[in-house]
């Protein structure tokens, strides 16, 4: 008992971390070649942590061997940030909302998400800092403030394009391959296989 409520409050610790970077910091005034660190290190606390959280939980009441408990944590935790990934893409699309404008917060907000990450590496300098200028624009609440967010996902959807999803399902292929070698060819991680793959068509 003492050893599962260690596992959720280093859990909470981390997830916390991550929330108060992802708060923190604003895409628009954050150097480049920091954002794809940035990302991945809010990613992993916050998100990675939670799934992580839940894959250690079961491998110990199932009493998993230490090494097979490591690698089904490690799963949980590159599930996490691969979905993440997927959510963070998914939401470049302003109709997903519905209408609510929802699906644009981050941008409104100046988060760093996967997109900014995967933009920081795709663009040189020039067009990178014309999107960081218009993500400045938006947080600082100038006028017309849905129409700008708009246009930055739009720039941002075309500035990743479809490798966005493609750098997301080779994340989360890998991490399957991974718990494979581990376990070997079993009827449940066909399963799995089955339920990332439904998980990969939910996010448009």
């Amino acid at each position: 008992m003492n050893r599962l409520r260690g596992i959720v409050v280093d859990a909470m610790a981390r997830c916390h971390l991550g929330q108060a970077l992802d708060l923190s910091i604003d895409v628009g005034h954050l150097p480049p070649a920091a954002i794809h660190r940035v990302v991945a290190t809010s990613t992993t606390l916050k998100t990675g942590a939670l799934m992580e959280l839940a894959a250690r939980l079961g491998a110990v009441v199932a009493g998993a061997p230490g090494a097979q408990e490591e690698a089904l944590a490690r799963f949980g935790r590159r599930l996490g940030v691969g979905l993440q990934m997927l959510d963070d893409f998914g939401n470049l699309n302003a109709a997903a909302d519905g209408g609510s404008g929802k699906a644009l917060e981050d941008l409104r907000n100046g988060t760093p998400t996967w997109p900014w990450a995967l933009a920081a590496q795709a663009l040189d300098d020039a067009a990178f800092g014309n999107l960081q200028a218009d993500a400045r624009s938006l947080t600082a609440g100038e006028s017309d403030g849905d129409l700008r967010a708009r246009a930055l996902a739009a720039a941002l959807r075309m500035a990743v394009g479809r490798e966005g999803r493609a750098q997301a399902a080779r994340y989360l292929a890998t991490a399957l391959g991974d718990l494979r070698a581990c376990f070997g060819a079993r009827p449940e991680l066909a399963q799995l296989a089955a339920e990332i793959r439904r998980l990969e068509e939910s996010y448009g």
